[in-house]
């Protein structure tokens, strides 16, 4: 039988392996978005995966989401927190072409829900009353 001992300075150096490892920065993120635009719940059935370039997701045929992943190089952020921006643009059928409509930066640490809402006449506190409400949540797909 062979018998592993691993001496504390071996531990030390495998925990540290372990922390860098876990805290490697992925290439690619699964994001689960719920989106209501004019107070209409679009349809999202599967989480968009976003790669280094991005994704785009239409909504509808009228509304288009322009999704992007950047990671936030700061001391003081939360470890694994990344920005989120979303430009989000409207069909314009006389036109036959996509106008922008707004640009948003979200941020939160991974795996908790990131809010964007723009409320139009009504209070914003329910989706069906505001010009737009977006949840999403971010979460790293490792390698």
């Amino acid at each position: 039988m062979i018998e592993v001992r691993v001496t504390p300075c071996l531990r030390g150096i495998l925990l540290a392996a372990l922390a860098f490892a876990s805290s490697a920065q992925a290439n690619e993120y699964q994001v689960e978005l719920s989106a209501w635009i004019f107070g209409e719940r679009q349809a999202i059935d599967q989480p968009i995966v976003l790669g280094t370039s991005g994704a785009s997701v239409e909504l509808g045929g009228r509304h288009r989401l322009d999704l992007a992943i950047e990671t936030i190089d700061d001391p003081l952020a939360p470890d694994g927190s990344v920005w989120m921006t979303v430009d989000i643009f409207n069909w314009n059928a006389s036109e036959q072409e996509w106008v922008f409509f707004t640009d948003t930066l979200l941020g939160a640490p991974m795996g908790q829900k990131q809010v964007l809402t723009i409320s139009g006449e009504g209070n914003g506190r329910d989706p069906k009353d505001t010009t737009l409400h977006l949840e999403a949540v971010v979460n790293p797909v490792l390698p």
